[in-house]
């Protein structure tokens, strides 16, 4: 199956001027050559640009507008959280809170699965820095990204993915390359796709364990000559150099549109996993843990997923990759 190019429009409202620019969804760099509308921009909002790299201290969720409004932060600033308690929402600045502005599927992922549970069609970016200035950037969601998706954390399938196999019995039952998925021939991976099961599974592994360590960093991904990853950034470039797949790097999208559904008895090394609705997601490295970025981690990482364990009871979904 060979991925869609989704197309999606970014508001930056900076001052009396906003300018649309279109750009490339979830996955996808923005298009070099943008379209631009000026229109009038309310009083309050200060001239210049929001920080490249900030901290996301508060968040909260507007249902009227189905915005996800997040309050940032030059990673140099300190700023008391009190005075968002009349906001509602939720406390953030927590070492995976570093989001780059520059990267709208970023900016869309950290909000997406933030409010993982909630329809977000955009997302407001307020730089709080100053105490008497502001510069605010409004990003739209793809509509393909609308949807949420709620099932039993330990044991359900959500039933609205019926288009997907389930119970798969072995590996001839994966189309490959499969859902959500296309191969990307410009590039040598470590194993081919008519590779043996075993080879794909040491192909994943080693590639994600190249990477133990990395800094977690909202929007980042080392494709794009950027230092670090989130934690579905994460996975999409591990099965992009491990197998030459190119698929979507929004952790909401790999749980809608990627992969087959297996259950998670037969959870094997290589699959993806899907914790919190697509709230998180990783690789099963065998043995009863996952290899991830962030989880609490800050970094790329393990984390248990057994039974009884945090991760364990918040899994949501197995996806089969090869």
């Amino acid at each position: 199956m060979t991925v869609r190019h989704r197309k999606g429009y970014l508001m930056v409202s900076i001052a009396s001027v906003s300018f649309s620019l279109l750009i490339a969804g979830c996955g996808q760099q923005a298009a070099n050559n943008a379209a631009v509308t000026r229109t009038n921009q309310s009083a309050g909002v200060a001239t210049g640009a929001l920080p490249n790299v900030v901290q996301v201290v508060h968040t909260r969720y507007d249902a009227s507008t189905k915005t996800a409004v997040l309050y940032v932060r030059d990673r140099g600033t300190r700023i008391a959280d009190e005075r968002f308690a009349k906001l509602g929402g939720t406390p953030a600045a927590g070492p995976q809170d570093v989001v780059d502005t520059g990267s709208v599927d970023g900016v869309v992922n950290y909000a997406t699965t933030r409010y993982a549970n909630h329809p977000v069609h955009s997302v407001k970016v307020i730089d709080v820095s100053q105490q008497r200035t502001q510069t605010a950037r409004t990003y739209s969601v793809p509509s393909d990204l609308y949807r949420t998706l709620h099932s039993d954390a330990v044991n359900a399938v959500p039933s609205e993915m019926s288009g997907f196999a389930m119970g798969v019995p072995n590996a001839s039952a994966i189309p490959i390359p499969p859902p959500g998925v296309s191969i990307d021939r410009s590039i040598t991976p470590v194993a081919g796709i008519h590779a043996p099961i075993v080879q794909k599974e040491n192909a994943v592994l080693s590639v994600a364990q190249s990477k133990l360590g990395t800094s977690y960093i909202w929007g980042h991904n080392e494709d794009r000559g950027q230092y670090g990853f989130d934690c579905s950034n994460f996975t999409a470039y591990v099965y992009h150099h491990a197998l030459g797949y190119k698929m979507t790097t929004m952790s909401r999208g790999q749980y809608l549109s990627v992969g087959v559904i297996v259950p998670k008895s037969q959870m094997r090394p290589g699959d993806l996993l899907v914790f919190n609705q697509g709230g998180h997601v990783g690789i099963y490295a065998g043995n009863g843990q996952a290899i991830q970025c962030g989880g609490g981690l800050a970094k790329v990482g393990y984390l248990k997923v057994t039974p009884g364990t945090y991760w364990g009871n918040h899994l949501t979904v197995v996806k089969r990759m090869f």
